[in-house]
């Protein structure tokens, strides 16, 4: 009878324990060999699923994005009905991931500093997810009718990157969070007083 790790998909097994390993060591720390061992699959199966390992961390980072649109975003919005709501909302729940003991600093970011080519899939997967994250703050903007949505939009982007990378480097955890919310409601505010 096959244990519980076998049973799951071997694709499935890769990218989880891909995902954990890159968070926990970063994407160059980790090689192929430990990655198979952990995941408990042969080498052949890995280069079945992934040509490389700059695709395996581009999919591990495609994961990430799935997961912040199916579990983030919807967090984000059983917080607040309306639009510039849930602008706020964004740090608030923002502020909860900062603060949890496991977090070591935005996958996307970290993955993309490694790497450092912008040709790079790990580095055009970040640039697709941050400009997600402006696209998403976008339609809120607007939808709130508040004064210059695209520049709003943008700040606000920045802020969350600022305040994911304060967290991590600074050690400030929720507090980063806190700090860039206040932020937020500034902008925002300026924003809708000026509508």
């Amino acid at each position: 009878m096959p244990s519980d790790s076998t049973a799951r998909p071997v694709r499935d097994r890769i990218l989880e324990t891909a995902t954990a390993l890159f968070y926990r060591d970063g994407v160059h720390n980790v090689g192929i060999d430990e990655l198979i061992a952990r995941a408990d699959v042969a080498k052949g199966s890995l280069y079945k699923h992934f040509d490389s390992k700059d695709e395996l961390i581009a999919a591990v980072l495609h994961e990430r994005h799935r997961s912040w649109l199916e579990v983030f975003i919807p967090a984000v919005e059983r917080r607040d009905e309306t639009p510039a709501g849930r602008l706020l909302a964004y740090f608030d729940e923002l502020a909860d991931q900062l603060a949890r003991d496991d977090y070591r600093g935005c996958p996307f970011v970290n993955a993309a500093i490694e790497v450092a080519n912008p040709r790079h899939p790990a580095f055009v997967a970040t640039q697709q997810h941050n400009e997600a994250v402006y696209t998403y703050f976008l339609a809120l903007a607007r939808a709130a009718r508040l004064n210059s949505p695209e520049s709003l939009a943008r700040a606000l982007t920045t802020l969350v990157l600022g305040a994911m990378v304060d967290a991590h480097t600074g050690g400030r955890g929720a507090e980063a969070g806190r700090d860039a919310r206040a932020a937020a409601k500034t902008l925002i505010t300026h924003a809708s007083a000026c509508a």
